[in-house]
């Protein structure tokens, strides 16, 4: 019994100075990236107010123009609504308003960015306003194309809202072939199966914000344009 005793007793000895199995102690250096409370505050890592500042704890920024989902979002680069402000990402900045007192900034094109890569045209798009576009307005359409050499459309799409109704409508191409995102910042479209005749580009928008009202319209270029 007492060979028993002494056995136990050793055995809470050692697991005493262990610190009980767990973290490490208050004299330990926060590590702050390898999940462990390594100055047994109850903090791990970049909870812990001694890892601000570290590297391991920064925020993750989408890097523009460098092939990577940075932020692990599902979106690289310019299709990351965090670039579509980054001139590496965006080919029009428009400074024209629209038109008061029927104009709205939420319609009002900001920056435009297209690009087309063996048959895929890609578009973004942010406004002046806040997005989506007020529900108060009557009807809103953005519109964006890729045109032949002869600035006749062979694919599109025109995103809408009329008197409340949502509609996404194709130009040249199937609907399904169209996806659509939008975010707070704008509205993003990838449009494949375009024909190889596709060389130009042309982007619209506009709001009528009453059913009486005038419709006014923004464009991003004032006719088609070559892709970039």
């Amino acid at each position: 019994m007492a060979t028993r005793m002494s056995a136990v007793a050793l055995l809470l000895l050692v697991v005493a100075s262990c610190g009980g199995g767990g973290g490490g102690t208050p004299s330990d250096a926060e590590v702050c990236d390898d999940g462990t409370d390594n100055d047994a505050d109850g903090l791990t890592d970049c909870d812990d107010d001694e890892c601000a500042g570290d590297t391991a704890c920064l925020p993750v920024v989408e890097l523009c123009s460098d092939g990577t989902d940075n932020e692990g979002d599902g979106f690289a680069d310019c299709d990351d609504d965090d670039c579509w402000e980054d001139p590496a990402c965006y080919k029009v900045d428009d400074d024209v308003d629209l038109p008061g007192p029927d104009g709205d900034p939420s319609l009002d094109l900001d920056k435009v960015g297209v690009k087309l890569v063996n048959g895929t045209a890609t578009f973004f798009a942010t406004m002046e306003g806040p997005w989506p576009p007020p529900t108060t307005a009557y009807s809103w359409f953005v519109y964006f194309e890729i045109d032949n050499d002869g600035n006749t459309p062979v694919a599109g799409v025109t995103v809408q809202r009329q008197n409340g109704v949502d509609a996404t409508i194709p130009t040249g191409i199937p609907a399904g072939n169209i996806t659509i995102r939008q975010t707070a910042r704008g509205i993003w479209a990838r449009l494949t199966g375009v024909p190889a005749t596709g060389v130009n580009y042309y982007v619209e928008s506009g709001v009528q914000l009453t059913s009486t009202g005038t419709r006014v319209t923004d464009t991003a270029v004032s006719a088609p344009a070559p892709l970039p």
